[in-house]
Formats: structure tokens, C-alpha cells, sequence
């Protein structure tokens, strides 16, 4: 079975949740063991933020079904699907109905679409997960730069860096010239998308280049073709 769905966070203007892990646990309403599935985060061509695959089993007279899977029957077997979190906040749904799962034999290869809510910023700009993973307490500065590389909390944060580790900032790491188009390379982390912007002069302002580009951590680099022929350009990387 396979659910997706969107992610928004109402204490940030109901926008889009991208990043970080998700954790559903399928619980028998008749008894049995639980079933945790667990995954990642993204943004899925601008529409989705998750696709989970959930083990499911046919059950077969006289044998049990698999750890870890949920069990299709020729009776209706129901879980109850509402303990999920995102980055370790118990998320909402946006159709309450939904926190029940009733399967089916019938319902091997389900596709099922379930919304999701979790207000991460109930403490302000900083989720509260970010503030105790890397500070243990809540009420974290979000302007203020404990490590002191020139990035503030809250831009940490935005970036996916370690705001307690110097050496770990987003950064424009080179600019490599070529004849084909120049080479951008800039630090990344798991799970952001990038824009790449370009400038003729400093005074004019930049231009999205490519938009929506994967990380590929620890570095990712660009190709702009267009600047072939040693056409000389400023640019500028954004965290989307």
C-alpha cells in the first residue's frame, strides 16, 4: 500500500513541510503488535511533501503474517493509523475520518492520499525539535550566532547546518571557469532543494538560473551552459 500527502505547518502560515523525518505507527484495533513505518520528507513536484510504502500481506489460512507488515484478510481488519509525527511533533489530520485504515484482501496495491498537519514553530521562528536537538531547551535566539560563522540561528536552521559547528555553514565553495560554462560548487545538506541565480553586475540584482535543485550532500555542483564562451557572471545559491 502506498500513502502520500501533503504537509503543512498552520504556525508558519500553513506552508509546505519538506524536510525531516516521518514515523506512523498502525496499530490493530483488535490487538496485536504495531506496525512502524518510517520515512523522509521532500517536495514531490511541487504538490506532495511524502510517499510511504506500507508493507501489506495476504493472509494465508494457518500461517501468520510477516513482522512488520499489515495483514489484507477476506475480513475487514482495522488499524488505527493516527500516531504519526514529523520531525518528532504528533501531526494532526486534515480529514479526521482518515486515523482509521480498514484493509481488505481486495486492497493489495491501495493508493491512498492522507494530509497532514504539525505546527513546528510553537516557540517562534525555530521549531521546537531543532531548538532540543541541538540546545536541549526551548526559547533558542533565532538571531543570535553561538558558533559564530557569520549565519544566525534561524538561518542555520533554514540551511540544515549545525548552528554550534563553525565549520558547518552553507557557503559558495567555488566558481570553477570553462569554456563549456562555468562550475558552481556549494555546500549542501540532505534533503533541501537549491536555486541557482545569476547577475551581470552587482547593481542590477539576480535572476533564478535553475530552480528546484536536489542536494546532493555533502556538495553540489551546477553547470551553467549558458555562460560558455568565458561570459564572466555573479552568483548566488538560495535555500528553497
Amino acid at each position: 500500500m502506498v500513502l502520500y500527502g501533503i504537509v503543512t505547518d498552520p504556525s508558519a502560515g500553513a506552508s509546505r513541510v519538506t524536510f525531516g523525518p516521518i514515523s506512523w505507527i498502525f496499530q490493530p484495533t483488535a490487538g496485536g503488535s504495531p506496525v512502524v513505518v518510517s520515512g523522509v520528507l521532500t517536495n514531490i513536484n511541487d504538490q506532495f511533501c511524502y510517499v510511504l510504502s506500507v508493507p501489506c500481506e495476504t493472509q494465508i489460512a494457518g500461517l501468520p503474517v510477516s513482522t512488520g507488515a499489515l495483514m489484507l484478510a477476506s475480513s475487514p481488519t482495522t488499524y488505527n493509523c493516527s500516531q504519526v509525527t514529523i520531525q518528532g511533533i504528533p501531526a494532526t489530520f486534515s480529514q479526521a475520518g482518515q486515523t482509521n485504515l480498514t484493509l481488505i484482501a481486495t486492497d493489495r496495491g491501495r493508493i491512498q492520499e492522507i494530509d497532514l498537519r504539525v505546527s513546528l514553530n510553537s516557540s517562534g521562528l525555530l521549531p521546537d525539535s531543532w531548538q532540543l536537538q541541538y540546545f536541549g531547551h526551548l526559547g533558542v535566539d533565532p538571531f543570535a550566532d553561538p558558533d559564530q560563522d557569520g549565519m544566525n540561528n534561524y538561518e542555520e536552521y533554514r540551511a540544515g547546518t549545525n548552528p554550534l559547528d563553525p565549520n558547518s555553514r552553507f557557503q559558495i565553495l567555488q566558481v570553477r571557469p570553462n569554456l563549456s560554462g562555468a562550475f558552481i560548487d556549494w555546500s549542501s545538506t540532505t534533503g533541501k532543494l537549491y536555486t541557482v541565480q545569476r547577475s551581470t553586475s552587482l547593481l542590477s540584482g539576480f535572476s533564478d538560473l535553475q530552480n528546484h535543485i536536489p542536494s546532493t550532500a555533502p556538495t553540489n555542483t551546477f553547470h551553467d551552459t549558458g555562460s560558455a564562451g568565458g561570459a564572466l557572471f555573479f552568483y548566488r545559491i538560495q535555500v528553497e
